[in-house]
């Protein structure tokens, strides 16, 4: 032990930096300056652009390489849709090219499920790394030189932890030295601590060894010299398979023929729905495991035997009609939506038959190209790396909203909850939407059906909770926090209030701490709200056109901030106390008051 603190004390640290180090202090501070106390927006498509200039600032032969440079393109247009949308999916795609692309990088001929593997092992496994590399460098000879980056950074460990220390020493110490250094907080240095580790992990890419060494020794390619004929006679096996296979598949295929394509319909007691959410997981599964039989048929010597021509013509029979049944069920999704619109499952049924479709015209290709079961993982893998990015491209929420408004021909039948449970992109079409007769009746089956409430406005309420919530949080960050969707919500709600269209707000279903976030609401005429002190009371003088007002939980002392209110008419409040109650009718003769039951109906 004290030979190793020994070595330390005695480490000499080289006085040049090399790019490494210098790309790590860099991506630190553009973390910490791009993201602490921001939410997801222009920040996402910055650091995309900050990472790839590292990356090539290290390495500058990247720039000719046609997968590093279709990933980092990929990367810059997640960072993108970050900023147009701000979305759960832009933010996810673009965290996946945040692994793929550092690990490219260091190996751009690996497969991108290799690299995002051996991306994830790189951040992930950062501190265990490190400590493994000063450990094993602290065992050489005492007298060797020691060069490597981890050390270097341990050299300066001990100094930096201790001029923390004296920091917020001095800056309890001094109210002067507090006030210019209140931004460095213990937050704001564990936010910046994550961030080096994130970028010590991406600078610092370690391979998967194993990984490597295993898909180095795989080729797309099959050789017919390096297989030999089974004993079994395979071929007739799989023949009589496949042949059985397709038979079956001819039967089914007619059905959907008879009852889908010819007009003939479903037969009774089934619906689209019910083939929908039990035939897809079903189908998918055959599917995939047809795919196994077809590349184990095709794993070896069967590929270049001079009989398989009947065997190959019955899989890509097979192939094409499993295409005809995927095909099929994607006219039945389409159908269940029309009939039941869209939900994000839905939508997912597409994604699952798309890629069911890729799977057997992959498959295709390798039986006809004569490739390896790598072949398919390898290419897929690609290809749905792709996908996610572009699906990140679309706002859904605001494409499912739109399309179950316009689609729904009952307002009652229309899944409201399911609506309000998506981002704040709708919430103006919906506030929009909130008089319509049947917004408050809940269609019977609909998301949050474990949600229960004997309040009669709770959808109109919800929505409201939401305009609010939205609001409270609008303003969150800077520009580096820029959204455009938000952006985009923020000038809708203020057309709708500068239109007259926000008279009302129902906030009994939230907890609201302040009014703040909706003071610029001034036509607002009602407001239903829970109180939980006198400052949102006193908050209330802000609305000066407020001629309805219900309140829970009012106390004698606060009377004396309604009564500010002139234009106010009516009063609904949940009390028991009578003497509040009286009081509150002798200070406001000309207001109506009425008192509110437990249920918030009317005594």
């Amino acid at each position: 032990m004290f030979n190793n603190i020994k070595q330390i004390c005695s480490f000499k640290p080289q006085n040049n930096m090399n790019k490494k180090d210098w790309s790590i202090i860099i991506g630190t501070l553009s973390y910490g300056f791009l993201f602490y106390h921001q939410n997801v927006g222009l920040n996402f498509l910055l650091f995309s652009i900050i990472l790839i200039c590292l990356l090539i600032w290290l390495k500058p032969e990247l720039i000719k390489s046609k997968n590093w440079l279709l990933v980092a393109s990929l990367t810059l247009l997640a960072g993108t849709f970050v900023l147009l949308y701000g979305s759960s999916l832009a933010i996810f795609s673009n965290c996946i090219c945040f692994l793929i692309l550092p690990a490219l990088s260091t190996n751009n001929l690996s497969s991108i499920i290799v690299n995002l593997c051996s991306g994830i092992w790189s951040v992930g496994a950062a501190i265990a790394l490190v400590v493994a590399k000063i450990k094993n460098e602290l065992n050489q000879n005492a007298d060797s030189q020691i060069k490597n980056t981890s050390l270097k950074f341990l050299t300066f460990l001990i100094p930096a932890f201790l001029i923390l220390i004296f920091f917020f020493l001095y800056k309890n110490a001094n109210p002067l030295f507090e006030n210019y250094t209140n931004f460095i907080s213990g937050e704001w240095i564990l936010f910046n601590l994550g961030g080096l580790y994130l970028i010590y992990g991406f600078i610092h890419q370690q391979r998967i060894k194993q990984f490597d060494e295993w898909e180095n020794q795989q080729s797309v390619n099959l050789d017919s010299k390096t297989f030999k004929e089974n004993k079994l006679n395979e071929k007739k096996s799989f023949t009589f398979l496949f042949v059985v296979l397709n038979a079956m598949l001819i039967f089914i295929n007619i059905l959907d023929i008879n009852y889908l394509y010819l007009g003939a319909g479903m037969p009774e007691g089934i619906t689209h729905k019910e083939f929908v959410h039990k035939g897809v997981n079903t189908l998918i599964f055959s599917i995939l495991l047809g795919i196994s039989l077809v590349l184990y048929s095709f794993r070896g010597a069967l590929n270049f035997s001079s009989h398989n021509k009947m065997l190959k013509m019955f899989v890509y029979l097979w192939l094409i009609q499993n295409l005809f049944m995927v095909f099929s069920t994607v006219i039945r999704n389409y159908m269940y939506i029309d009939n039941a619109l869209l939900t994000y499952k839905r939508i997912g049924v597409y994604y699952w038959l798309f890629f069911a479709a890729l799977g057997l015209i992959t498959t295709g290709i390798k039986v006809w190209k004569v490739k390896r079961a790598w072949y398919l993982i390898r290419s897929n893998s690609f290809i749905g790396f792709i996908i996610l990015v572009i699906s990140a491209g679309v706002d859904w929420d605001t494409f499912i909203t739109n399309y179950n408004l316009r689609h729904s021909k009952l307002m009652a039948s229309l899944d409201k909850r399911y609506l309000l449970s998506l981002s704040e992109t709708n919430v103006v079409q919906l506030y929009a939407e909130r008089n319509s007769p049947g917004f408050n009746i809940d269609s019977v089956y609909h998301y949050g059906y474990y949600y229960r409430s004997t309040y009669s406005s709770a959808n109109q309420s919800l929505v409201d909770c939401k305009l609010y919530d939205f609001m409270n949080n609008a303003d969150d960050g800077d520009w580096r926090s820029f959204n455009y969707r938000k952006q985009k919500v923020k000038e809708e709600i203020k057309k709708l209030n500068n239109n007259g269209q926000i008279t009302s707000l129902d906030l009994l279903e939230n907890y609201v701490s302040t009014l703040k976030p909706i003071f610029s609401f001034s036509k607002l005429k009602i407001i239903k709200i829970k109180i939980w002190d006198s400052t949102i009371l006193s908050e209330l003088i802000h609305f000066k056109n407020l001629e309805e007002l219900t309140l829970y939980y009012l106390k004698e002392s606060e009377i004396q901030y309604l009564k500010k209110l002139k234009n106010l008419k009516l009063i609904r409040v949940l009390n028991e106390k009578k003497e509040i109650i009286v009081k509150l009718q002798n200070e406001m003769p000309n207001t109506k008051i009425v008192v509110l039951n437990l249920n918030g109906s009317d005594t």
